[in-house]
């Protein structure tokens, strides 16, 4: 499965980033790049994680990791 993941990331990052425009520079494809990564991470919703960000899912695992350390070390 992990292989399926990785195709689609190189799909879609080909159809968004390198097919959608033409880049007089390299940096420019960084640039853009690190914008996608930025816009993943911390707009868009995935449908895995419930409907959040990567961010704050991850956020909330740390929060509640967190919680049950401090519950274990009560008791």
């Amino acid at each position: 499965m992990q292989n399926g993941f990785v195709e689609k990331f190189n799909r879609t990052y080909r159809q968004d980033i390198l097919d959608a425009h033409l880049f007089e520079e390299i940096t420019r494809g960084r640039i853009l790049t690190e914008q996608r990564i930025m816009d993943y991470h911390q707009e868009m919703l995935h449908e895995a994680l419930g409907g959040m960000t990567p961010e704050l899912y991850e956020m909330q695992y740390f929060k509640e990791k967190i919680v049950h350390q401090n519950n274990r070390k009560v008791v």
